[in-house]
């Protein structure tokens, strides 16, 4: 049975919330960064208790040996961008990524090298690349090489969100077509 996938978007916010073992405070010397992971893991534990009823025990949460976050019986994938952070959760394997629109010389830079020879390079730049990440976050994958994913041979589904005057991308990537519930 194909459970559905929920999805917690918010703003970046001042917070304290508690962060797993595996994420060291210390490393973290860029403020906005840690701000993203304090408020990407408050919106984790508010998305589980509401999609699932689980209270997190944050001693239970753990990282794989390729860093991606486990919880027992959930499974779930964390996003940040420049103000807003993004959950997905689920019974099954799932990977989300959110971007801020790639515009520009980046843009530029980033099309060339990041295409897999069964895209389209009229493909939306952004949707694109957040394909690219939520599937390599859903595989668990150890080194991001984004030209090695083929998008077309994967479960996903994009979405815009405009926030303040800015417009971010969201991708859900799972094994098999389910429900997507936006929350």
């Amino acid at each position: 049975m194909k459970h559905p996938v929920y999805v917690y978007i918010s703003e970046v916010k001042k917070c304290s919330t508690a962060l797993p073992s595996y994420i060291d405070e210390k490393k973290i010397t860029n403020e906005k960064a840690l701000s993203e992971k304090h408020t990407a893991y408050a919106l984790l534990y508010k998305a589980a208790k509401e999609a699932f009823d689980i209270d997190m025990d944050i001693s239970k949460l753990t990282g794989s040996e390729n860093r991606k976050p486990v919880y027992p019986g959930l499974h779930f994938s964390l996003s940040h961008s420049k103000g807003l952070c993004a959950v997905a959760l689920s019974k099954d394997n799932v990977g989300i990524d959110i971007e801020q629109e790639i515009t520009g010389e980046r843009a530029k830079r980033i099309r060339k090298n990041i295409l897999h020879e069964n895209e389209s390079p009229d493909t939306d730049l952004t949707e694109l690349w957040t394909k690219k990440e939520a599937i390599f976050k859903l595989l668990g994958g150890k080194v991001f090489i984004p030209s090695d994913i083929d998008t077309t041979m994967y479960n996903t589904e994009s979405k815009k969100v405009n926030f303040g005057d800015r417009e971010y991308t969201v991708t859900i990537a799972t094994d098999n077509k389910t429900e997507i519930i936006w929350k």
